[in-house]
C-alpha cells in the first residue's frame, strides 16, 4: 500500500486517415465484415468500426434529408400570432447541393451518396422518401 496510487495509462485514440476509410469502404462495399477485413488485409477492427459508424450517420443523414424528414428549423408556437409556426425540412435541389450539406473527415461523399443512390434510386427534387424507396422494389 502506499500513498499515491499508479494513474492507469490510456491507450492512444484511434484514428483513421482518409484513404484508409476509403480502403475500408472498398472492403465493407465487397462484402467483408470487420472480422473478414482484419483477416485478410489486417486493419485493425477499432478502425473499421469508426468507417462503420461514419457510413451509418451518413447514409442516415442522407435518407432524412432526401425524404424531407431533415429539420432544420423545429416547429414553434407563435405568442403574438396565437398559430404554430410548422417545422422547416430541408428541400432536396440537386445532388451537389446535397454533397455541400453533408461532411465527413474520412470518407469522399461524392462515392458514398454515388452508392446511397445506386441503392436507393435516383435523387429528383420533390421525391418524397417513399417514392425514393420504391425504386428500389419497382413499383
Amino acid at each position: 500500500m502506499g500513498l499515491f496510487k499508479k494513474a492507469k495509462q490510456k491507450g492512444n485514440a484511434i484514428s483513421v486517415e482518409s484513404s484508409e476509410a476509403q480502403d475500408i469502404y472498398g472492403h465493407l462495399k465487397s462484402g467483408l465484415d470487420s472480422t473478414q477485413i482484419f483477416l485478410q488485409h489486417g486493419i485493425n477492427i477499432s478502425k473499421v468500426k469508426i468507417v462503420q459508424k461514419e457510413i451509418l450517420k451518413l447514409e442516415s443523414e442522407i435518407i432524412s434529408r432526401v425524404g424531407g424528414n431533415y429539420v432544420l428549423e423545429p416547429a414553434y408556437f407563435d405568442a403574438d400570432t396565437e398559430e404554430e409556426v410548422p417545422a422547416v425540412t430541408y428541400k432536396l435541389v440537386s445532388k451537389s447541393a446535397l454533397i455541400g450539406e453533408l461532411s465527413s473527415d474520412i470518407l469522399d461523399l461524392d462515392i458514398l451518396c454515388g452508392d446511397v443512390e445506386d441503392y436507393f434510386g435516383e435523387y429528383k427534387e420533390g421525391r418524397n422518401f417513399t417514392e425514393f424507396k420504391n425504386l428500389v422494389k419497382g413499383e
